[in-house]
């Protein structure tokens, strides 16, 4: 009989709690149930810690392809992932300084993704690589 701890009661932690009283061989109960808790704590922290790094890996900066308007050269580059804190006007420059002229440029509230139309297609290309 394991009886209940308090309402509401925690079973899993009561029936995990006897089983590793009754196969760890060593120290006194108490020792064991915290033994357990030591445990689960490990694992939560284990979850945890996959669960940041695949989210930390989805929101890696993602440059698309530059695409080319074959009628006036133009090239459109999507970047996404943009880390702050920065200004438009601060990006503004540092794209500038790497691939030219821009003709046009917008990004969004938070700063996360900017799109940015150049206006040569092989200087976009080249800050494509550059900031892959």
């Amino acid at each position: 009989n394991l009886g209940v701890a308090h309402p509401p009661g925690y079973p899993l932690h009561t029936i995990l709690g006897a089983i590793f009283v009754r196969v760890i061989p060593f120290g006194n109960p108490a020792f064991r149930v915290n033994l357990l808790s030591v445990c689960c704590g490990t694992c939560a922290a284990m979850v945890l810690a996959v669960v940041v790094c695949r989210w930390l890996s989805s929101c890696s900066r993602k440059i698309t392809p530059a695409k080319k308007n074959d009628d006036d050269g133009l090239s459109v580059l999507k970047i996404e992932g943009l880390v702050r804190p920065f200004t438009e006007a601060q990006l503004r420059e540092k794209l500038s300084q790497e691939g030219g002229a821009i003709s046009w440029m917008w990004v969004n509230k938070t700063k996360s993704m900017c799109l940015v139309i150049f206006a040569q297609s092989s200087r976009a290309a080249a800050i494509q690589h550059t900031l892959h």
